[in-house]
């Protein structure tokens, strides 16, 4: 899940780019900005997101902990094992353990450390 979180999170900052390379030309990016919908959408059924839209039309994607998407790039997600258990970080180390608020993950965090923990 956490590399399907990852994918996505990179589609959506690649649609960024390639909605403000349209727009700059004078193009529409109508059917990048559903595109770039529908990605979020799968995105929130992982993890709960928030988004916030920048003025040059770039999308910024938050989950609890912090940006997951920004105008320039990814804070990509890590898996954590430790004798704790099992805990989601961003991969560059800034932040603590993410605490989910909704979506499928909270369900496998939930399976793994507490109904059938790994330690």
């Amino acid at each position: 899940m956490i590399d399907q979180i990852n994918l996505l999170a990179g589609q959506i900052s690649n649609l960024n780019k390639t909605i403000v390379a349209a727009s700059g030309m004078g193009r529409s990016p109508n059917d990048l900005l559903d595109q770039r919908d529908l990605l979020v959408r799968k995105l929130s059924d992982y993890v709960g997101v928030t988004t916030r839209t920048a003025n040059d039309g770039q999308l910024q994607v938050f989950i609890p902990g912090g940006p997951l998407v920004m105008e320039t790039g990814v804070n990509e997600l890590a898996v954590h094992i430790a004798p704790e258990g099992v805990s989601v970080r961003f991969a560059s180390g800034s932040g603590g353990d993410q605490v989910f608020d909704g979506g499928s993950v909270v369900g496998a965090m939930d399976s793994i450390n507490e109904t059938i923990p790994m330690f």
